[in-house]
C-alpha cells in the first residue's frame, strides 16, 4: 500500500516509488527532486521513522565490521551496525524481498532534525548496488559528463579529481551527470551513462547518452592523454560492488570486463583548471 506522500523517481532508467512511514515532513534534496518522474514504480521503497523490527537472521553473507548481511527466509537483510555486536539490530536496517520487488528501509531520525528525507543514509546507496547488480547495470566511483550526447567518464582514486573534473564541465554547453558515482546500464548492444542524486544539487542530472570514453584521471603539471588497453583490473578498484551476492558479484565483474574492452580508455593527467575540457574536446 502506498502513501498519499510517496514520490517516483527514476534512477538509472529504474523507476523507484519512495513511500514515507514518518510524522515528519516528506523531504527530499533539489538533486533529488530532478529525478521525480511520473513513470510506473518498478522498485517500491518503505521508509519507516523507527526501529527495526526483530528478524530471524538465519545465515551471514558477509560481514565488514559495520555492515552486514543476512539471509532471512527469501528476504536479505542488511544491517548498518552502530555496535560490533551483530545479533543486536542496529537504527539502520533494510529488508529486501525480490520477490516482491520491495524493500523496508528502518532507522529512527534524530528528535530535532525537521524533515523526513530518506534517501541521504548510507544504506540507500547499498540497495542501489544491489538492485542494479540483479542483471541491471553497475554502479562506479567516477564523475560523468554528457558532451552533446557524448558520454565520458573520470575515474580516479580520492583526491584524484574526480568532483574538480566535474565542476570545470559545468556550464561548459554539457550535462554533468555526475560528480561522485555513476551508472553503467548495457542496453542493446551498447553501453549507456547515467547520472545519479548523490552529493552536490548542480552537479547530478537524470539524463542518460551513450558512454563513449573512459579516463583513469590524476593531477598533473601539464594535460596530457595516453590510450590503454583496458582491463580489468584497471577498472575494479573504481567499481561497487554487492559483496553478499555471489551472482551479482560474477554479473558486476563480467560486465566490467566486457565494458573495458568494448569502451576505449585513456590515462589522462590534467590541470585543475578549463584548459582540460579544451584538450578533451581537441582530442576526442
Amino acid at each position: 500500500m502506498m502513501s498519499d506522500r510517496h514520490i517516483i523517481v527514476t534512477i538509472g532508467g529504474i523507476s523507484i516509488a519512495i513511500i514515507p512511514h514518518s510524522d515528519k515532513e516528506f523531504h527530499l534534496p533539489n538533486n533529488c527532486m530532478q529525478f521525480v518522474t511520473s513513470r510506473k514504480p518498478e522498485e517500491f521503497l518503505h521508509v519507516w521513522d523507527c526501529d527495526a523490527p526483530h528478524f530471524s537472521l538465519e545465515k551471514n553473507m558477509f560481514n565488514s565490521g559495520d555492515t552486514s548481511a543476512y539471509v532471512s527466509g527469501e528476504e536479505l537483510i542488511i544491517i548498518s551496525h552502530s555496535s560490533d555486536k551483530p545479533e543486536a539490530l542496529s537504527q539502520k536496517v533494510i529488508r529486501i524481498n525480490p520477490r516482491l520487488r520491495s524493500t523496508d528501509l528502518y532507522y529512527r531520525s534524530a528528535e530535532n532534525e525537521q524533515y523526513f528525507d530518506p534517501l541521504k543514509h548510507y544504506l540507500f546507496r547499498i540497495l542501489m548496488i544491489h538492485i542494479f547488480s540483479q542483471g541491471l547495470g553497475v554502479m562506479v566511483h567516477a564523475s560523468g559528463v554528457n558532451d552533446s550526447g557524448r558520454g565520458m567518464m573520470f575515474a580516479g582514486r580520492s583526491g584524484a579529481g574526480k568532483s574538480t573534473m566535474a565542476a570545470l564541465w559545468k556550464d561548459r554547453n554539457c550535462t554533468v551527470l555526475g560528480e561522485d558515482t555513476v551508472i553503467i546500464r548495457k542496453i542493446e548492444d551498447r553501453f549507456w551513462l547515467y547520472g545519479v542524486p548523490w552529493k552536490d544539487s548542480t552537479l547530478s542530472s537524470p539524463e542518460t547518452c551513450p558512454l563513449e570514453d573512459i579516463f583513469f584521471i590524476e593531477h598533473a603539471q601539464e594535460n596530457n592523454i595516453v590510450q590503454e588497453k583496458g582491463t580489468l583490473k584497471s577498472i575494479l578498484h573504481h567499481s561497487l560492488f554487492p559483496l553478499w551476492n555471489k551472482p551479482g558479484m560474477k554479473f558486476v565483474t563480467d560486465s566490467l570486463s566486457e565494458l573495458v574492452k568494448k569502451v576505449p580508455c585513456y590515462n589522462l593527467g590534467f590541470v585543475p583548471n578549463q584548459s582540460v575540457v579544451d584538450f578533451i574536446r581537441a582530442t576526442r
